[in-house]
């Protein structure tokens, strides 16, 4: 479990100020079973670069949600979403994995990855994490990120949570 505050990735003592991102990844243990889901949330209004990554997240999360069916692979996901934040305006952007599976293994990311050159199949039953992560330094730590149960006719996913980028100090 990982939660960031602020601007600073690596500082772990950050307090919440106005305009601050706040990205919660979670999971939960039981029975052995693990999930994993992430939300980014902000404490006031967010600059417009970060809300312009959120967006690119958003439209990119979508991109690998539509690629999430059984036949595909797990690189094509990988293409599909990489594809969708480039476009969007993030040329330089890259991540090693846009997600895994979950399940009953001691770590909550596990085999298979969503990456860009795994080519095994998405199948029927498999339960997986999909991610969309960006990190900058001076930004903050933006991602959305949720769990799926793969059907036979797409994914379903595991949660009734919304994934807009949400304001704390509006509640």
């Amino acid at each position: 479990d990982f939660i960031s505050v602020g601007p600073a990735l690596s500082d772990m003592t950050a307090a919440v100020a106005p305009g601050a991102l706040i990205k919660a990844d979670v999971g939960t243990l039981v029975d052995g079973y693990s999930s994993d889901g992430a939300r980014t949330f902000s404490w006031g209004p967010v600059s417009p670069f970060a809300g312009d990554i959120f967006k690119a997240l958003e439209a990119a999360f979508a991109r690998g949600l539509d690629a999430l069916r059984p036949g595909n692979t797990f690189g094509a996901v990988h293409a599909a979403m990489l594809a969708s934040m480039r476009k969007d305006g993030f040329g330089e952007y890259y991540r090693g994995h846009f997600g895994h599976s979950v399940g009953g293994s001691v770590g909550i990311e596990e085999r298979p990855f969503f990456s860009h050159d795994n080519p095994e199949l998405i199948l029927p039953g498999m339960v997986v994490a999909l991610e969309a992560p960006f990190y900058g330094e001076g930004v903050g730590a933006l991602m959305i990120e949720d769990q799926f149960l793969v059907t036979a006719s797409g994914a379903e996913c595991m949660n009734s949570l919304p994934r807009t980028l949400r304001d704390l100090s509006a509640d």
